[in-house]
C-alpha cells in the first residue's frame, strides 16, 4: 500500500510540475534555467534522502549552495573548489567517507547534465526536445526491459523493483 501511495504522490507531482516546466522549456532563457535549477534542487533533496539515513541540515544547505554556485556561475574552477569543500564538509559533519563521496558524485552527476541541457536549449529548441525525448524513451525502455526480462533484484533501497538479468 505504501508503494502505491508513493507512486500516486509522484504521479500527482509530475502532473502539477509538467505544465510550468513545459512552458519554461518553450520560453527558454532565464525561465528554463530557473525551472532546471528548481528541478535540480528537488532531485538533490530526493537523492540526499535516499543516500543518507540521517539528515544533516548544514551539509544539505551547503550542497544547495554548491549547486547554486556551480549552476549559475558556470565556471569550472569555482565549481570544483566548492564541490571539493562540499565533500570535505560532509565528511567532517560525521558522514563516512563513502557517504560523503557518494553525495559528492551524485551532485556532479546531476549538475553536469542539467548545465548541458540548459546550454543545448539556448542553441536549439528542437535539439533540446530531441535530447529530452531520447532520454525519456531510453528510460521507459529500460523500465520495461527490466520489468519483463530482469531476474535478480538490485539496489532495493533505492528502487525496490529494479532488476538485472545475468
Amino acid at each position: 500500500m505504501e508503494r502505491l501511495y508513493d507512486l500516486l504522490k509522484r504521479i500527482i507531482g509530475v502532473l502539477l510540475l509538467l505544465p510550468p516546466f513545459a512552458l519554461a522549456f518553450l520560453a527558454g532563457g532565464i525561465y528554463f534555467k530557473l525551472a532546471v535549477f528548481l528541478a535540480l534542487l528537488i532531485l538533490y533533496y530526493e537523492i540526499y534522502r535516499i543516500i543518507s539515513n540521517r539528515f544533516n541540515p548544514y551539509a544539505f544547505l551547503f550542497g544547495i549552495f554548491t549547486i547554486s554556485i556551480s549552476f549559475w556561475k558556470g565556471e569550472m574552477i569555482v565549481s570544483l573548489l566548492f564541490l571539493s569543500i562540499f565533500g570535505v564538509i560532509n565528511y567532517l559533519m560525521g558522514f563516512s567517507a563513502r557517504e560523503a563521496l557518494t553525495i559528492l558524485a551524485v551532485v556532479v552527476f546531476i549538475l553536469i547534465p542539467a548545465t548541458v541541457l540548459v546550454d543545448i536549449r539556448e542553441v536549439s529548441l528542437k535539439l533540446a526536445f530531441f535530447v529530452l525525448f531520447t532520454n525519456w524513451m531510453f528510460d521507459t525502455g529500460a523500465y520495461f526491459s527490466g520489468k519483463f526480462l530482469g531476474r535478480r533484484r538490485i539496489f532495493t533501497n533505492i528502487s525496490p523493483g529494479k532488476t538485472l538479468r545475468v
